[in-house]
């Protein structure tokens, strides 16, 4: 081992008491010299471990600092510690730290605030002493600043004591001292892996490659400005620059108050205090923003040391990561020359000595006045200055003209505290230290793969390992552990890291260990670490957990409630709004699975408590609130961008339990309540406020719930703006929106009367009489009104919309004669039909109610109208070869059909000129499909839309997806004829099992579909199938008694009346009779 820099106080270790200062390195003649594995220097003391695990001291020994007797100038045993495999030691000012292969602490010297951790209160301690409070955690690494000390733990966690008064503990004040080891709560989670402790500040780097720092900014030390008190920072926080600018960090050192960082590329970046150089800026200006040292740029740094107002960096090689100018190389090689002109008599005989080019070599800067610069002369110097030594580079160069008998030794690690430098060596050519190569024996534990296989094959009778078991207990316990597991390597600095699909695999796999003791130990770790999710987490890593966590099985288990998914869903939704954005930037990258899960999960929580709804607790109240606001969550961020955008259908949100479970009118009223008074803690929780979550039938009954309120508005309406003796005598005439019209001029009827309603009056219930005809209108009535009308309007020769073959669909004809008004019309109908639970036949396709909704259509939602043209324009689309042109032959017209003359449209200006080619068809597809489905159609569209809105212009209809709401407008061909037959009611003599009966069902399922949907036309007016599905069609059957008459149905109360029919054939032939004769009303 070589040292230089002051030995004052013997701190150097190589005796001779008349020597205050080494300017040159020079060798330590003691006999562990050269098996040093680390050396600590504090303000006037060292202490040595060499690589057997003993540790040796020498220095000022003032307050029991060395821990022995005596005072020594040379390296002296600790005999108190010979029993104990040291593997890591730390000084302070004036107090010592070790740390053993079992990861116990033991403490000794200086004791004035506490930096010990033996909660005394002698102010110095000259032998070691236990930590106690550490004893039952297994520390990995310690730290020492001036007069405070960290720990950082086998789980994650850090601990800090000592000397507060500039916030260096990162406890989240500045009172002390703290005499104990105290956990670092902000720090929960993330998953560090290196601590260093400066002056007066402390810092710690993260797995991922973040800084962070804490304690006194009193030179810009800590790399940003804390908002609180500029001088000091009393919680940890990132360091703004390097986290947005630089490459992952992967060591940091720290001076009395300077900071010193390597990144993966080997860059040094240094900050804080630089009075005397120590930045290597070539200024002394103190530095708060971190900046590269530039003059190393060209170079990859693998070791760098601070002491007290000095740096120290090796070089191991002149490998190269980006290429520096030349004029930076020619400084490098005439510094060196400059630093050895200082040892021989000038440049020209330094010249001579410079064997090649200074690669494996040391530089310093910063105080040098007690020589720890390593340059001849005791000067400061703010730029590196190579430390000339007698060690070789890695190729065997060397800057001195070594002679035979000179030692050839190697660098492999190099150290810095106080104003004293040291050099361990080996005597064989070898590979130094990186100092940015973590050792695995002093990383926090994680959750490995070959753990979770071992634990798979563990059964019932086996017995656990001891260290297996408590691996189990600290891994799966700890929040850093799985915020440091199952990362990929070479992960994008500010991505999530993880290789989602091996944690899928394996967190999987917990579930299924055959050992239940281990299971339920993972089980009880994990319920433990979800309540202490952070709220505020400090770096992006501590949010890996709400990745992985879920994927344990027991989030879709609704037995942990309150253990599990409530506190995970009170976490995520209560982060901060810098790492709430950051896991929405997370959720758009992981797997589209991954949301999937947590839909499922919160789904899983609302069921269990809907279910159970007469049971629930606050706890259950909590739960219910925070699931719907967790959905809420997921569904934002998955329509943020639009519908076409989403990865996850909207179906998938679908809670059908809802509507079963929840009385939804009643739950509607009470939100429209809430809008108007303040709600209460107590109010019950509105499911309106999420209405995503509603299925197509859920929503029908949230319409239905706001047409009988609005219904209720415009008859209330009528009434007080109508003539009192009208209501008196006539409240039918108020109470509804009375059609009165002749079958054979059903058209031009409804015209003349609806366009003579003011918009509130549709908002009543409407009644359809047809004159002449004797039947009151319940309902079926008003459902022939609708399908003979929209016959009579939708029929091509009516000319008012185009009819397409292929798809038995219609569209708006561009070339109609008739007015808006009675495109308005169908509109109106349309509207009327829906507000009055009417479904009607309308066969527009699925762009019509695209439109409706406000969503924009193209190529695919052509293919209903034109299934061929889609086709051709697909195939156009695929088409790759530059021959476009010739093999299609198409510009950019579209050809109509005007009333029996053929025109050719241009689809923008000069489109007749312009031909289709590989490199605008996209552009032409886009212009035809727009002009097919808007442009062209946009005046009949308009009427329709507006007609529509009159009568429809409510929120709740928003909420319906296109296919919902055509579902609603024209029901739905879903049958389940076997669902009609259990939900039949029976009368008069009738029941399940009679023998009419019988024989009916097995007549009607014997029927030909179409014989069935034209009985559904007989019974309900409409061969279509509510949106609430066959379980709405309640049908009932009532006996009579002369079976010389027709079934007749009483289509306004869905009735049969069934006579009492001797055979089958007969009750077969009358049914067929009476449900092809099923036009007009009567009375019966």
């Amino acid at each position: 081992m070589y040292c230089w820099g002051s030995t004052v106080n013997g701190e150097l270790g190589v005796g001779a008491p008349e020597v205050e200062q080494l300017t040159l390195p020079s060798f330590m003649d003691f006999s562990k010299s050269w098996n040093v594995k680390q050396v600590a220097s504090g303000l006037m003391h060292s202490l040595i471990l060499t690589e057997e695990g003993l540790v040796y001291s020498c220095g000022n020994n003032e307050v029991g600092q060395l821990g022995q007797d005596k005072i020594t100038r040379k390296p002296e045993q600790i005999d108190d510690l010979q029993n104990y495999s040291i593997v890591q030691v730390a000084a302070g000012d004036q107090h010592s730290i070790a740390l053993t292969s079992w990861g116990l602490i033991y403490a000794w010297g200086a004791n004035e605030f506490g930096q010990l951790g033996i909660n005394s209160t002698e102010w110095h301690t000259p032998t070691p002493k236990l930590v106690k409070s550490l004893a039952r955690k297994h520390s990995l690494q310690i730290a020492c600043g001036s007069n405070h000390t960290l720990a950082l733990t086998s789980d994650g966690d850090l601990y800090s004591w000592g000397q507060n008064n500039m916030g260096q503990l990162g406890l989240g004040h500045k009172e002390g001292p703290q005499k104990e080891p105290a956990l670092v709560k902000s720090l929960v989670g993330s998953p560090l892996v290196l601590i260093t402790a400066g002056g007066h500040h402390s810092a710690a780097l993260t797995h991922g490659g973040f800084l962070l720092t804490w304690g006194s900014n009193k030179y810009g030390q800590l790399g940003y400005t804390p908002k609180k008190d500029p001088n000091l920072s009393e919680t940890p926080a990132l360091v703004p620059n390097l986290e947005s600018y630089s490459e992952p960090l992967l060591y940091v050192a720290l001076g009395e108050g300077h900071t010193a960082v390597l990144d993966s590329h080997g860059k040094l970046w240094t900050f804080g205090y630089g009075r005397y150089g120590q930045l290597g800026h070539g200024t002394n200006d103190d530095g708060s923003v971190p900046r590269t040292v530039l003059d190393l740029c060209g170079s990859k740094v693998s070791q760098v040391a601070c002491g007290r107002c000095h740096t120290i960096v090796y070089i191991p090689s002149q490998e190269r990561v980006a290429g520096p100018p030349a004029t930076l190389i020619d400084a490098e090689f005439i510094g060196c020359k400059l630093a050895l002109a200082e040892m021989f008599d000038s440049v020209e005989q330094a010249s001579c000595s410079v064997t090649c080019y200074p690669n494996g070599q040391l530089y310093a800067f910063g105080q040098g006045m007690s020589g720890q610069l390593g340059i001849k002369t005791p000067h400061n110097r703010n730029l590196p200055q190579v430390v000339v030594g007698p060690w070789l580079s890695p190729s065997g160069a060397s800057l001195l003209d070594n002679t035979d008998d000179s030692p050839k030794v190697y660098i492999k690690k190099i150290f810095a505290g106080g104003d004293a430098s040291m050099a361990a060596v080996m005597k064989e050519s070898g590979v130094a230290d990186d100092y940015c190569q973590r050792h695995p024996l002093q990383l926090p534990l994680i959750i490995e793969e070959e753990k979770i296989n071992e634990m798979m094959g563990i059964g019932e009778e086996d017995m656990i390992p001891d260290d297996l078991f408590t691996y189990i207990e600290t891994a799966f316990g700890s929040l850093a552990s799985w915020n440091s597991s199952f990362i990929m390597k070479d992960s994008e600095k500010h991505s999530h890291g993880l290789d989602y699909r091996l944690a899928e695999d394996y967190v999987g796999k917990l579930g299924r260990i055959p050992r239940a003791s281990i299971q339920e130990v993972i089980q009880n770790s994990v319920q433990n670490i979800v309540k202490d999710l952070p709220h505020h987490p400090i770096s992006r890593e501590s949010l890996r957990c709400f990745i992985l966590l879920p994927l344990f099985k027991d989030f879709v288990d609704s037995r942990y409630i309150a253990k599990l998914q409530l506190p995970y869903a009170e976490a995520l939704l209560g982060l901060q709004k810098e790492m709430a954005a950051i896991f929405k930037m997370w959720l758009k990258v992981l797997p589209r699975d991954f949301a999937i899960r947590l839909i499922t999960i919160y789904k899983v929580v609302i069921v269990q408590i809907l279910n159970n709804a007469k049971q629930s607790s606050e706890i259950d109240r909590r739960a219910l609130v925070s699931s719907l606001k967790m959905l809420s969550f997921l569904h934002a961020e998955n329509f943020k961008d639009g519908a076409k955008a989403a990865r996850i259908n909207y179906e998938e949100f679908y809670i059908p339990e809802i509507g079963e479970k929840i009385d939804i009118r009643s739950d509607y009223f009470n939100w429209i309540s809430s809008k108007i008074r303040p709600i209460r803690p107590d109010s019950p929780v509105s499911f309106c406020e999420y209405p995503f979550l509603f299925d197509a039938q859920a929503k029908t009954l949230l319409l239905r719930a706001d047409a009988t309120r609005q219904m209720q508005g415009a008859i209330q309406e009528a009434v007080i703006n109508s003539n009192p003796m009208l209501w008196l005598f006539n409240p039918a005439q108020v109470q509804f929106l009375n059609i009165n019209i002749h079958r054979n001029n059903i058209v031009e009827d409804t015209v003349n009367q609806l366009f003579h309603h003011k918009v509130t009056d549709y908002k009543r219930p409407l009644k359809v009489h047809f004159i002449g005809e004797e039947a009151e209108d319940a309902g079926g009535v008003r459902k022939e009104f609708f399908l003979l009308l929209l016959r009579e309007l939708l029929n091509p020769d009516y000319g008012m919309f185009t009819e397409y073959p292929d798809t038995r669909t219609i569209w708006f004809k561009e070339s109609s004669l008739e007015t808006a008004a009675t495109y308005s019309l169908i509109g109106i109908v349309c509207g009327l039909a829906i507000y009055n639970f009417t479904i009607i036949n309308l066969p527009f396709p699925l762009a019509l109610y695209k439109k409706l909704l406000g969503q924009s259509v193209g190529l695919d939602d052509l293919v209903d109208l034109d299934p061929h043209l889609t086709r051709t324009l697909h195939e156009l689309l695929e088409y790759e070869e530059n021959d476009v042109e010739e093999v299609y032959c198409m510009n950019f017209t579209v050809t109509q059909d005007f009333f029996g003359e053929t025109k050719s449209i241009p689809l923008k200006p000069d489109g007749e000129n312009i031909p289709v080619t590989l490199q605008n068809k996209q552009e032409y597809v886009d212009l035809l499909v727009d002009y097919k489905l808007n442009k062209s159609i946009e005046s009949q569209y308009k009427a329709f839309h507006d007609g529509f809105y009159r009568v429809c212009g409510c929120v709740v209809l928003k909420l319906f997806q296109p296919m919902e709401l055509m579902a609603l407008v024209i029901g739905n061909e879903n049958y389940n004829w076997f669902e009609l037959e259990r939900n039949t009611e029976y009368k008069g003599e009738y029941y399940a099992d009679h023998e009419v009966i019988k024989m009916f069902w097995e007549v009607f399922h014997d029927l030909l579909l179409d014989q069935k949907k034209q009985f559904l036309i007989f019974l309900t007016g409409t061969d279509r199938v509510p949106i609430l599905g066959m379980k709405a069609l309640k049908m009932i059957i009532q006996s009579t008694a002369d079976d010389s008459f027709l079934p007749v149905a009483h289509t306004c109360i869905g009735q049969l009346d069934l006579p009492k029919y001797s055979t089958k054939e007969k009750l077969r032939y009358k049914l067929l009779q009476a449900i092809q004769q099923s036009e007009g009303f009567g009375l019966v």
